[in-house]
């Protein structure tokens, strides 16, 4: 259940994002930007807006470090351990 000081939290953090979208466009159409300048502009924090800028994702839109298989490798896997099961649940009938 969420209580309502992290419903704002997350809402900020939307509100947040927004901006830091907005900013990136702005700076996208700027030949030398200034990144400290459009932040103080746009009332984001500066480094977020850099790393944004620069390609490098949020912590949640990130994989974990400790991710060990790649998607592909998963999903392998996964059908693999599906396919074990049915072979065993056909043996049991």
């Amino acid at each position: 259940m969420s209580t309502p000081t992290s419903q704002k939290v997350v809402e900020r953090y939307d509100v947040i994002k927004a901006r830091i979208q907005q900013a990136i466009e702005y700076l996208s159409t700027i030949e030398n930007p200034n990144i400290s300048a459009v932040a103080r502009e746009f009332f984001v924090p500066r480094r977020r807006l850099q790393d944004r800028y620069n390609g490098i994702p949020s912590r949640n839109e990130r994989l974990a470090s400790n991710r060990k298989l790649t998607e592909a490798e998963e999903l392998a896997v996964c059908k693999y351990i599906d396919r074990l099961d049915k072979m065993g649940s056909d043996t049991a009938s």
